[in-house]
């Protein structure tokens, strides 16, 4: 996609081609590079002359999720609040924006263990995870809520958030093999002492594993 977008000079594929190579090697956990691609994302947008301000959100939220990963907190955080201020001409995509934008901020308070505002942005969060019909960003929340109780050892409570995002999965009829989620799984029910529970959760892990590193079967 790049090099095609390149070839005719095509700025604004430029930047989708940008914006998607950072999402894969925020992925991988190389938030240098994505932090490299979402700058680049961001330039070749400005320059297309093409207005998407849904489009610059989201490159400026995944922007900012690779600068505090890596521990570049004010800079991140400047952004995300400023972004709070932008106007969207989609109402629909207003509420989608902003609830991407409570999200990445209680991720990044969680980092900088400021509970306080980590859980005051996942409660802003939850206001309006049900409006919303996008999937994604309402797993998103939940599993926001999951890493918060996690943090405050409540593990009772990050169980059934736990158990709602399994439900979330099923009732959408999403398969998830999650390792992230498993792991976090783990973590609680380890705590709660509840062994039985967490070999069955071990054994879905090594599962899921082996798909990640098997090749593809074309049948």
């Amino acid at each position: 996609q790049l090099r095609v977008s390149k070839e005719h000079d095509y700025k604004y594929g430029m930047a989708n081609a940008y914006y998607n190579l950072g999402i894969n090697y925020l992925r991988c956990d190389q938030y240098k590079r994505a932090e490299q691609f979402y700058q680049q994302s961001l330039y070749f947008l400005k320059t297309s002359g093409i207005v998407d301000n849904s489009f610059t959100i989201r490159s400026s939220i995944e922007l900012s999720k690779a600068e505090f990963y890596q521990k570049v907190y004010w800079k991140a955080e400047k952004r995300l609040l400023a972004l709070l201020s932008l106007n969207e001409t989609s109402a629909t995509q207003k509420l989608n924006d902003r609830l991407s934008i409570f999200i990445a901020l209680s991720e990044l308070y969680l980092g900088k263990n400021d509970l306080k505002k980590a859980v005051a942005f996942s409660e802003e969060a939850l206001k309006l995870k049900d409006s919303t019909n996008v999937d994604f960003i309402q797993i998103l929340v939940l599993q926001n809520v999951r890493n918060i109780l996690i943090r405050q050892q409540k593990w009772p409570e990050a169980l059934e958030a736990a158990y709602a995002e399994e439900q979330f999965f099923k009732d959408h009829q999403i398969e998830n093999n999650s390792l992230n989620s498993m792991m976090k799984k783990a973590k609680i029910l380890e705590a709660l002492g509840r062994k039985e529970e967490l070999l069955d959760v071990y054994k879905s892990m090594v599962l899921a594993k082996e798909k990640l590193v098997s090749p593809l079967t074309l049948g």
